[in-house]
Formats: C-alpha cells, sequence, structure tokens
C-alpha cells in the first residue's frame, strides 16, 4: 500500500511494486498517478452592446477546466439556472452571446463544472 498524505503535482508519475523473497521476485503492472488540481475561481467582466442583442463575457480561469455560463430570469428563490454555453479555459475564458436568451431581463452566472 501506498499512502501520499498530501498529493501534489511533484507526486504524478507511473508507479509499480517488486515484491522479493528467497524464492525470486515478482513485478506489479504499472500504474499512473494523475493529479488535478481544483479549478480556481475565475475573474472577469462581461459587456453587453448597445442594442441589447450581444453578452461578451471574458474570464481567466483554470487552464482545461470546464467553465458553464448560467442564465436566469429573476433572482428570487427557487432560482432556475439555465445553461447557455460549457467552454474549456485555457487560461482565458471569453464568450459572445450574439442572441441572449428573449426576456425583459436576465441574470448570468458562471460556475466551474
Amino acid at each position: 500500500m501506498l499512502t501520499l498524505p498530501a498529493v501534489t503535482t511533484d507526486n504524478l508519475g507511473i508507479y509499480f511494486v517488486v515484491v522479493a523473497n528467497n524464492f525470486g521476485s515478482v513485478t506489479s503492472s504499472l500504474a499512473e498517478l494523475t493529479v488535478f488540481m481544483p479549478p480556481q475561481y475565475f475573474l472577469g467582466n462581461g459587456t453587453n452592446s448597445s442594442n441589447g442583442n450581444q453578452l461578451t463575457m471574458q474570464l481567466s480561469g483554470t487552464p482545461n477546466y470546464p467553465y458553464i455560463l448560467l442564465w436566469a430570469t429573476n433572482l428570487t428563490p427557487p432560482i432556475n439556472w439555465r445553461p447557455v454555453a460549457t467552454n474549456l479555459a485555457d487560461g482565458n475564458w471569453s464568450f459572445t452571446i450574439t442572441n441572449p436568451p428573449a426576456a425583459p431581463a436576465g441574470y448570468y452566472r458562471m460556475v466551474r463544472q
């Protein structure tokens, strides 16, 4: 058994076990340990075009993690957040909605998937 009390990216790699005694030895199959860091929160802003038909979101997030843009008509519980788009961040996340949902008003939020 291998116990790692605090896993970091320094621990990633290929592991195997060799067991030996007076009669010989045997080597286990290879096991690859991949370490994924939890996605970070993001920083960003959104801008709306003057005619209201376009919304652009620009954010900084953890590379290769999916972020979901959600939309709701109001913020009164229960809030019905609806997904608009899911994109992977490459460090920066940018998305333009050219046809925002039809409603008199709306609220957007980003969440990590």
